[in-house]
């Protein structure tokens, strides 16, 4: 831990030492990553050696995501919706910047096949558009990725 941390003499690890002289249980923070080694099924079925873990986005980095969106992809839509489920915190975020007019952008975390946003576009129509913040290869037709991994 840094020693800054802490206002106390001997910052945070101080701390932790006097919290554990005192018997008290010490649970050091678990900093979650948004890029994870392992062994990992993808919500496409697929296995990978890597995945991307969007839980360790918070709300800020989603709207910052999103700023960054609207300032390079110059998207317009009308509505955000999301693919179930894993698009909902980008979705959210990119609310701010519906217009009166365009198609329904549907939103999802993480493309890997496509799969699952294809569905979407399907159900919502030939006017509706995409966006997925991390693509971990070539994005089909009408969909933008803010990030692309591959």
């Amino acid at each position: 831990m840094d020693d800054k941390v802490s206002g106390a003499p001997g910052g945070a690890r101080r701390d932790v030492e006097v919290l554990e002289a005192a018997g008290t249980p010490v649970v050091e923070p678990t900093i979650a990553t948004l890029f994870r080694l392992g062994s990992y099924r993808l919500a496409s079925g697929r296995r990978s050696s890597w995945k991307v873990e969007c839980d360790a986005l918070g709300p800020s980095d989603w709207e910052t995501l999103a700023l960054v969106a609207d300032d390079r992809l110059r998207l317009r839509f009308r509505l955000a919706v999301c693919v179930p489920s894993g698009g909902a915190p980008l979705a959210r975020a990119m609310r701010q910047y519906e217009r009166r007019d365009g198609p329904v952008l549907i939103c999802d975390d993480v493309l890997t096949t496509g799969e699952s946003m294809q569905r979407e576009l399907d159900r919502f129509g030939p006017d509706s558009i995409g966006l997925v913040a991390f693509a971990r290869g070539p994005v089909p037709e009408r969909v933008s990725a803010i990030w692309t991994l591959a």
